[in-house]
């Protein structure tokens, strides 16, 4: 059968995690009812956390590792979050490329293998078929790939983007969602500590 295991280390970090949200949630409430903002109090309290957290960052075995950015789908989200549609036009036209297929039906560089990978994420398979035949018969021309990879980008990301900033703009609904919020993590809160309690018999006084 299953052997639970303690670790003194862990579980400490565990209910002082929980016991930290539930004073977070419990204070974010108090907050507001003196009438400020619940956003721009969860924009402080997140602003100032992050700042302490980084000197942290040198006690620790830390590293950025750019290798991450690899990752399509962490690189398509720096795409839609950061990029507006020139800057992501010039970036994508700047993509490394080869001297192009000097033989029928040869194999891709690096460089070009990752331009399809992308096209292959967010264009249509009848576009996708259209560049690999090209490449294929070597009369693919870089620049229209370029350009109709960027195109449909955009297609895929803007939508995405421009709903981010309509609900950013929109405080009404942010602080609406960030009071839904803090009242689902009391109630989740409340819940572990009553767990811990049990667990570790503390009796409530």
């Amino acid at each position: 059968g299953s052997q639970m295991e303690l670790n003194p280390v862990g579980d400490l970090l565990a209910v002082l995690a929980a016991f930290v949200w539930a004073c977070y949630s419990i204070l974010t409430r108090k907050i507001s009812s003196f009438g400020y903002p619940v956003i721009l109090t969860t924009r402080r309290t997140f602003f100032y956390g992050i700042l302490f957290m980084v000197p942290a960052l040198f006690l620790f075995d830390f590293r950025i590792g750019l290798e991450r950015f690899a990752d399509m789908t962490h690189l398509l989200n720096i795409l839609y979050l950061g990029w507006g549609k020139k800057t992501l036009r010039k970036k994508v036209m700047r993509a490394v490329t080869d001297d192009g297929p000097q033989t029928p039906n040869s194999e891709m560089s690096e460089p070009i293998r990752n331009l399809f990978t992308l096209l292959e994420l967010v264009s249509t398979p009848d576009v996708v078929e259209h560049y690999r035949n090209a490449y294929a018969d070597c009369s693919i021309r870089y620049g229209d790939l370029k350009k109709q990879l960027a195109e449909d980008i955009l297609k895929v990301t803007l939508p995405i983007r421009e709903r981010i900033l309509d609900i950013r703009s929109d405080e009404e609904y942010i602080s609406k969602v960030v009071r839904q919020g803090a009242e689902r993590a009391r109630a989740y809160a409340a819940d572990t500590l009553r767990d811990v309690r049990e667990i570790m018999g503390i009796r409530k006084f």
